[in-house]
């Protein structure tokens, strides 16, 4: 079978209502030939999605609030198949949902334009649409948000939208996301949104994805967007090679902040050690957290113990 590249990409347009300014950005995106464009802060209204569609000169799908305010599109190329076959939205312009078949692949797609208030209750719904969703998922947006305070925020003085934040991460663990860029760029500092000027920056910006379709990752990056504040993110896939098969498991590092689990972890470490700890006579009144690492003989192979812990952390 053969391999397609289809390129998703998104960008937060800081509005598009002003004629000439949806003109320009609309085709310097299809000047980029990328396959499907997640566009949010639109400011489209539901009386120009026709017109939009005609100027785009391919298909695309809307949800929209107002001419001032938010909205959130998906934009197609025409050089790859699809179909689409269920559309959901909300009537705030912060969400779109496409079951969507490409490729021959089904995926689900979403588009994201977080609130700017603390709104746990948006990513719960999602979360709860998702856990009874059985397609791999493409999810992109600006959240107003950021996964990891440490590596993703510059110049704040408060971490933006904590409960949000905090909904967000249990719907990576619980539906096995990946943070495409983050897991190709693990300590890069590297933002996606600027404050006009100050040196106020975030990644607020990114692609969630299965983690089944990791492994066809073949790039995704953060370049310069256009007329807005926010950088154009993108994240490439080939299409076609799809096969169910055994995922990675994707640790949630935000986890190593939280005493309470670092503590369990520590337990479940070394109650671990003492199951697989081969007692001699030497050794066998001596406790195991008292034996040095180098000194600590196992009654199973090192991989398995390895495999074994790994299980035990995971449980937890």
């Amino acid at each position: 079978m053969a391999h397609n590249t289809i390129t998703f990409v998104s960008m937060n347009c800081q509005g598009l209502s002003g004629a000439f300014k949806r003109a320009d950005t609309l085709n310097f995106l299809r000047s980029k030939k990328y396959s499907i464009y997640f566009l949010q802060d639109t400011h489209f209204t539901d009386k120009e999605e026709n017109y939009i569609r005609t100027q785009w000169g391919f298909e695309c799908y809307f949800s929209n609030f107002t001419s001032q305010s938010r909205g959130v599109a998906i934009l197609f190329n025409n050089n790859f198949e699809f179909s689409i076959h269920n559309i959901i939205k909300d009537n705030n312009g912060n969400k779109l949902i496409l079951d969507i078949t490409i490729e021959g692949k089904r995926l689900t797609l979403i588009n994201i334009y977080g609130p700017n208030r603390d709104s746990p209750e948006f990513y719960n719904e999602i979360f709860i649409y998702l856990k009874n969703n059985s397609n791999p998922v493409i999810m992109a947006g600006d959240f107003n948000l950021v996964l990891d305070p440490g590596l993703d925020m510059k110049n704040y003085l408060n971490v933006n939208n904590p409960k949000a934040r905090e909904e967000i991460l249990n719907l990576i663990l619980e539906c096995n996301l990946v943070d495409c860029w983050r897991e190709l760029n693990i300590e890069t500092y590297q933002y996606t949104w600027r404050k006009k000027n100050t040196n106020k920056q975030a990644r607020l910006d990114f692609f969630l994805i299965s983690e089944s379709l990791f492994m066809d990752v073949i790039d995704a990056k953060i370049v310069p967007g256009y007329k807005t504040d926010h950088s154009l993110i993108f994240v490439s896939l080939k299409f076609g090679k799809f096969s169910p098969g055994k995922s990675f498991w994707k640790f949630n590092n935000s986890l190593l902040k939280d005493q309470l689990f670092v503590t369990e972890v520590k337990t479940v470490i070394e109650d671990t050690k003492t199951n697989y700890w081969l007692r001699t006579g030497n050794n066998n009144s001596t406790p195991v957290n008292e034996i040095p690492v180098k000194d600590l003989q196992l009654s199973i192979d090192d991989q398995l113990f390895f495999d074994v812990l790994l299980m035990e952390i995971r449980g937890i």
